[in-house]
């Protein structure tokens, strides 16, 4: 059996050598297969009045195509790839002059020549079939980008309106009569197909739920107990309870309509309108109380030991009344607008129901910033918190508040009902999804960050267990940490603008759409593009100097890096993170890299001559950070002054001198001149002291008193030791000096206290230090000397 296994496999192999054509035939079909429903998917959009569902689900259908294209060709290419390189180590062929080659040659250049047409032509179809189905995929956006303008931005009538409200109460009566009758017509309709097996397992099922709800409440109501007995909780704690309090209250009400949709099916009612609408009325329930715990959890309102937010009591319960009266508002305009649906209510009763929603939502959060603005003024002593003070985050969300409200208000005062009502469930929807990442960035700060610290017991695990030192572990621990934020920021950033477009990649190209735009050389510019590219070039540039903050607040600390090292590592982060930044803002308005660099060879000779000492200096601090010749932190000489080196810039580096003044220096000045540093390679500096003494005292007793003066002094470092030289003799002294090594910052210091203490020294043992002599000889003295006599007579004569 084995040997008629291997000779068939044998078998196959051979024939599969001999016939490499083969190999291609499932690409071939697969490619078929791709094309054929590509060319469906064609046909099918090119019919007019698709709905985004439909769009949507074409999308679906395009995605695989682009996926297997691209598979297919990243191994259709290297194996194209392989028989380039194998055919130009064969050759050419040769030419008619030439020696004739062998067969063994020929044919293998014939076969590989035959591969590769094969292969290429594979290739070729391949990429068509991909660039038609990227072109499919864009029209695709294009129209849903569309739909989602046109349903986003069309306008009715003014919920100020009083033409709107007549019409809506003209037709209130038609709609209250077509709702009863179409619910009673829907339960008889129910009732009738039900039969008695069907009633028998509904009414079981729903026992089984009321019975269910005894215990667990009980559980409910255990789970939800703020802990006894802690007065003062961790923010482990507050974060532990704050998941608690968002997620627990949900458990049952989900748990309770998983069995009511049960119920539908048991009865045969889910697939109708009827049914859709009780299942808009009961996924209502618990989405509203989750709405409200995230609420709870996070603002914690009666509960100031347990919120997580630096907030007082009065704001937390106002904003807390707020948030609860928007869900509320919010979940009856939900379930009215599936009701209307249902019933397909006049139009005039939706434009007001849905333009009365909106324009409570956006009075109740300009209402509750007034109030807080009131309070604020009136000296309340406790509603300073995040909506009141004056941090960054409290104006932003402050402004963010008015913008929100005013927005909403007047997009439904001005007729743009759906705009208004968008963005109604976009003011929930951000406040949930920043109270679950605030939530959640709490808990990777506390278990991640903090929880493998080498002084806690998982660290000191891990650490024996992996076999990394501690502070490797904390590392690890906070990169880890900073990746999570970064994950859990860009997750929160795609669901806030998902919303924004049923894509949430398409967002951007949506808002963009919505405005004017010319083309000047292939480049789009418009007011939008424009906006938007500057928002993307410092929403970038915020993200790196947030970055840079946690490098070197949170990261670089915890790291063996001298302090010179991390701020190189943080300015290079900066520089880089500029670049990126604008790469993407140009990226966005069109401007490729290319366009960039035909630019910059445009004004080169500019930059050459009116920008070249920038450059330098930008080039020269790059090589500052690289090389490190100076860091921050170091003792620096530069010409006559000198100082602690503060800041290296892109231009220039700052220097704090010792009179406490800022020397800028520029970067090339480093590069090209010298520079005396006292820390370039350790912290150690020399102490000359020249001291003096008359001829009467004994060397080896000065010798010793400058080494005990020396070595008695904490500064001085042993190692080197400390050395005396006898320099000369001297006019009228010996002179001898002491050399000492000490640490370059208390240098200063250190020689005057062994100035201090040498002089003492010297006056116990009756060492003396010689003053200055100098001898005055003048030539002729007695010949000055009879001439002054001579005259002295005369001028008293």
């Amino acid at each position: 059996m084995h040997v008629t296994l291997r000779w068939v496999t044998g078998l196959i192999l051979l024939v599969a050598a001999q016939m490499p054509g083969l190999a291609q035939a499932p690409a071939r079909q697969e490619l078929e297969t791709m094309r054929l429903e590509l060319g469906q998917i064609e046909a099918q959009l090119s019919r007019p009045g698709q709905t985004d569902y439909e769009l949507q689900t074409l999308r679906g259908r395009v995605a695989p195509i682009i996926s297997g294209t691209s598979e297919s060709l990243a191994r259709e290419n290297p194996k194209l790839e392989e028989i380039n390189a194998r055919l130009a180590e064969i050759g050419a062929k040769p030419d008619a002059k030439a020696p004739p080659e062998s067969s063994e040659v020929t044919r293998n250049r014939d076969e590989q020549e035959r591969l590769k047409k094969e292969i290429d032509e594979t290739v070729r179809v391949t990429r068509l079939i991909l660039v038609r189905a990227e072109q499919v995929q864009t029209t695709i956006a294009d129209r849903r980008r569309a739909l989602f303008r046109k349903a986003v931005l069309e306008r009715s009538q003014s919920v100020a309106s009083p033409w709107l409200w007549i019409d809506a109460l003209k037709a209130l009566p038609n709609v209250a009569s077509d709702a009863q009758a179409f619910i009673v017509f829907r339960f008889r309709q129910a009732f009738n197909r039900i039969d008695t097996g069907r009633a028998i397992g509904a009414a079981l099922l729903l026992l089984l739920i009321a019975a269910a709800w005894v215990p667990a409440l009980r559980l409910h109501h255990r789970a939800m107990q703020v802990p006894a007995g802690v007065v003062a909780p961790t923010r482990r704690q507050k974060a532990i309870y704050a998941l608690r309090r968002a997620i627990i209250p949900a458990l049952l009400p989900l748990a309770t309509i998983l069995g009511l949709f049960g119920i539908q099916e048991i009865l045969e009612i889910s697939a109708d309108r009827f049914g859709e609408l009780l299942r808009a009325a009961l996924v209502a329930w618990p989405i509203f109380i989750f709405l409200r715990g995230v609420a709870r959890a996070v603002l914690a309102p009666d509960e100031g030991a347990w919120r997580l937010i630096s907030m007082q009591e009065n704001t937390a319960r106002r904003l807390n009344g707020m948030i609860r009266d928007v869900i509320w508002l919010v979940t009856i305009g939900k379930i009215g607008e599936a009701i209307n649906q249902s019933i397909s209510a006049a139009l005039p009763v939706t434009v007001a129901a849905k333009g009365t929603v909106s324009l409570l939502v956006g009075a109740l959060v300009m209402l509750t910033l007034y109030r807080l603005k009131q309070d604020r003024s009136a000296d309340v002593p406790d509603t300073v918190g995040l909506v009141d003070g004056n941090s960054s985050l409290s104006l932003f969300s402050r402004l963010g508040g008015w913008v929100a409200g005013l927005s909403v208000s007047i997009a439904a005062l001005a007729g743009y009902i759906s705009l208004a009502s968008f963005l109604t469930d976009q003011i929930l929807w951000i406040m949930v999804i920043c109270a679950i990442l605030m939530i959640l960035l709490v808990m990777v700060d506390e278990f991640i960050a903090k929880g493998f610290r080498s002084d806690t017991g998982i660290g000191l695990q891990v650490s024996q267990a992996t076999g990394l030192a501690a502070g490797s572990v904390q590392q690890i621990s906070i990169l880890s940490s900073g990746l999570i934020r970064l994950v859990l920021f860009a997750v929160a950033g795609m669901l806030v603008l998902a919303p924004w477009g049923v894509d949430s990649g398409d967002v951007l190209g949506s808002l963009s759409a919505a405005f004017f735009g010319f083309q000047v050389g292939g480049v789009t510019v418009s007011l939008s593009t424009i906006a938007i590219s500057i928002a993307l070039f410092f929403v970038a540039l915020f993200i790196t100097r947030a970055i840079q903050g946690w490098l070197e607040g949170t990261y670089l600390p915890s790291t063996a890096l001298d302090i010179g090292l991390r701020n190189s590592i943080k300015t290079i982060f900066g520089y880089i993170g500029f670049i990126v930044a604008s790469v993407f803002a140009l990226g966005y308005m069109g401007i490729s890299l290319d366009k960039v660099t035909l630019v910059a060879g445009a004004l080169s000779v500019g930059i050459g001559f009116g920008l070249q000492s920038i450059v330098g200096n930008f080039v020269s601090g790059l090589i500052l950070l690289w090389e490190r010749p100076i860091r921050v932190g170091d003792w620096i000489v530069v010409g006559e002054e000198q100082g602690k080196v503060r800041r290296i810039n892109v231009r220039a580096t700052e220097i704090e001198t010792f009179d406490k003044a800022s020397l800028i220096v520029p970067n090339s000045e480093f590069i090209s001149g010298r520079v005396k540093n006292w820390m370039h390679h350790d912290r150690v500096g020399r102490v000359i002291i020249p001291i003096s003494v008359t001829y009467g005292a004994d060397p080896d007793s000065v010798r010793k008193l400058l080494l005990d003066v020396a070595l008695a002094h904490m500064e001085v470092l042993s190692e080197p030791a400390p050395n005396v030289l006898f320099v000369k003799l001297g006019d009228s002294s010996l002179d001898f000096e002491l050399r000492c090594f000490v640490d370059v910052d208390s240098m200063a210091t250190t020689r005057s206290e062994l100035l201090f203490e040498i002089f003492r020294r010297l006056k116990d043992e009756g060492m003396d230090v010689p003053f200055p002599r100098r001898t005055v000889e003048i030539a002729d003295i007695d010949r000055l000397g009879r001439a002054i006599a001579e005259n002295i007579p005369r001028q008293s004569s």
